[in-house]
């Protein structure tokens, strides 16, 4: 009996690994590392010229700082729709406290004003092509003193 349990669990525990090594070569993970960190480096990154990298699957770790702007530039290794999603402190519009209104815009197609996402739309969707490079911008609209400065940038391949 201890045999046959035995040989069962070292089955169980090669086709685990089997497993996780065939979706590691999965083409729907590429460029994927949910544990890398991209962080605002000030003040570098305050103009387009000193835009920080970014990997889409990775997370920013930004501050918005004096109404200030930060670039990212991110190259997809494949083409898809990637989904952006934008936290940060948004407070609530007609409290004491008040609200504060980041933005996150891509430069798609030369305008940084058709994929947005800010106060009242927390993320967008958007087709990128592979190998091409694109800007992330943030910017503050709104700033609010009782609230934090900080931002976090995550995205995903949705197909």
């Amino acid at each position: 009996m201890k045999k046959v349990m035995s040989g069962l669990l070292t089955l169980v525990l090669l086709s685990s690994l089997i497993h996780v090594a065939s979706a590691k070569e999965s083409p729907a993970l590429d460029n994927f590392n949910a544990s890398a960190t991209y962080p605002d480096i000030e003040p570098d990154n305050n103009n387009l010229s000193g835009a920080g990298l970014y990997a889409i699957g990775g997370q920013i770790n930004g501050f918005q700082d004096d109404q200030s702007t930060d670039y990212y530039k991110v190259t997809p290794p494949r083409s898809g729709t990637v989904r952006f999603e934008f936290v940060y402190a948004r407070g609530t519009k007609g409290s004491g406290v008040g609200y504060q209104d980041f933005w996150l815009r891509l430069n798609a197609n030369g305008s940084y004003n058709a994929n947005v996402a800010n106060y009242d739309k927390k993320f967008f969707d958007v087709y990128l092509e592979a190998n091409k490079t694109y800007n992330l911008r943030v910017d503050t609209i709104i700033s609010n003193d009782n609230l934090s400065d900080a931002y976090y940038v995550y995205s995903r391949y949705l197909d």
